[in-house]
This record gives structure tokens, sequence and C-alpha cells, in this order.
């Protein structure tokens, strides 16, 4: 993307509850975005689209939920992401798991 004299960033959302370390795109000019929740210990997922910064909820499977789903990994052609994350069963054990977040 060329940069001329007309061109600066411009600050869209700003918030000292989530670190955002890996933004993605969603494929329709928005963003997913693997957060970590500075009020918890946790990861969450955000999406930002038209100006509007929406907290996803949280997968889960009938084995539980995981700790930290990993980045999103966006679905070319829609506004979906795919990500993984290993939910822990208890006594040590866990179970791989592949989560399809958006529509």
């Amino acid at each position: 993307m060329p940069c001329g004299p007309s061109t600066s960033w411009v600050r869209v959302v700003e918030s000292s509850r989530y670190e955002v370390p890996s933004p993605e795109p969603d494929g329709h000019g928005g963003l997913w975005i693997n957060a970590v929740d500075m009020r918890s210990p946790s990861s969450v997922y955000l999406h930002y689209a038209h100006g509007k910064l929406t907290r996803m909820q949280p997968p889960a499977t009938s084995a539980g939920s995981p700790a930290n789903v990993s980045a999103p990994i966006p679905i070319p052609g829609t506004s979906s992401a795919w990500g993984t994350d290993d939910i822990p069963l208890g006594g040590g054990i866990d179970t791989g798991a592949i989560f399809k977040f958006g529509p």
C-alpha cells in the first residue's frame, strides 16, 4: 500500500482491557482478533467490523472449553475463521479441537 503525504494512521479502537497481539483480516474489511482479557487469565475472540468491536462467545464442546484458542485463521471468501486448541479432559489428558467462528 503506497503511503503519500496525505496518508496517516487513525486510531479506531482503544481499550486497556485487551492485549491484542494477533489480528487477522476477516475477508470483508474487518478483523478477527485473538486477544488477552487483562481482567482474567483467558484468551477471548473479538471481531471488529463497521466501527464496532464485538466480543465473541468462547468456544465449547461436550468435553469442555479450551483455555487458549489459537490465533484466528481467516477462511477465504467468507467472514468466518478457524481456530484450534487442546481441551483439558483431566488427569493430564487433553483432546485436540478445531473451531469455526462466524456465520
